[in-house]
């Protein structure tokens, strides 16, 4: 007897199997033939400092101010012993500036009725992060098309320092059979919300690094060089890269079974001594400011 977009029914059931405690008392007596255990457990604990927020269980941090909004994650695909159904979006960043969305999470896609789709949206280099030497994160297990397996951990925090610039930083290792690196991403946001992408990878050398920020549909883009011009209606993002961009084809899913095309604006480095650090910027503008 509940509405069946109500899915804490469900979160009852999975978070008893994973713990045996409940989290929504509302639904104890719907679910007590199974659970056999009312206990009550302390929704997930969010720090807040002003314009930070910060989920500590899910390893997501999210900045929000009047203008700017930014999310980091680095959620794990493990927990409690169990898998996960997670993608290899470790440490990747969505931003949106004054209700315009500009880089994005690609979304699901879907699942078996598409498994092409589901494996190209769930992989590292359809998310805004960095893709060592064209590895995966985790890597998909060969049973299914849900299953991972866990060579990435990972970890993330956020704080407002004294020079009053806001600082996430997130690292995830990574330990496949053969192959391992550490990425460690610093964001940090001044009062002008200029944001400062510090990227350090630690690896074996003639390791190639590609960084890419996926846009919504409808972001129009320009690439000089290292600079990318991002323009939706009357705003523009400027990304200035360390080395030359370019643009590579993407697509988007904004809900279950639907995608369309979308762009992709990707610079690459190449280890040559360990660890290698670049730096991403991110500045936005009006047009009108700018004429």
């Amino acid at each position: 007897p509940h509405n069946a977009l109500d899915y804490r029914f469900y979160q009852n059931i999975a978070h008893w199997l994973t713990s045996g405690k409940l989290l929504n008392l509302h639904y104890r007596n719907h679910v007590f033939c199974f659970t056999g255990n009312i206990n009550y457990i302390q929704e997930e604990k969010i720090v807040k400092d002003k314009n930070i927020s910060i989920f500590q269980d899910s390893k997501l941090v999210v900045y929000k101010s009047e203008n700017l909004y930014l999310l980091i994650g680095a959620v794990e695909a493990q927990k409690h012993g169990f898998g996960g159904h997670t993608h290899n979006d470790k440490l990747a960043v969505e931003i949106a500036y004054k209700g315009k969305d500009f880089i994005i999470d690609p979304g699901t896609g879907s699942y078996t009725a598409n498994a092409k789709v589901h494996q190209q949206l769930r992989s590292v280099n359809a998310h805004s992060t960095v893709c060592i030497h064209g590895r995966e994160q985790n890597i998909k297990q060969p049973q299914g098309v849900f299953g991972n397996s866990y060579e990435a951990t990972s970890k993330i925090d956020g704080k407002r320092m004294v020079n009053n610039i806001f600082s996430i930083e997130g690292s995830v290792l990574v330990k496949h059979p053969d192959f391992s690196y550490k990425h460690k991403r610093i964001i940090e946001i001044n009062d002008k919300e200029k944001i400062r992408i510090i990227d350090k990878v630690g690896c074996c050398s003639d390791v190639n690094v590609k960084c890419n920020f996926i846009l919504a549909p409808g972001v129009e883009v320009s690439i000089l060089d290292s600079n990318a011009i991002l323009r939706f209606d009357n705003l523009i993002a400027t990304v200035i890269a360390p080395t030359e961009m370019w643009v590579d084809k993407g697509i988007y899913s904004p809900r279950y079974n639907k995608w369309t095309d979308t762009k992709i604006v990707s610079f690459c480095e190449k280890i040559s001594k360990t660890p290698l650090t670049f730096i991403t910027e991110i500045e936005f503008n009006d047009v009108d400011s700018i004429i």
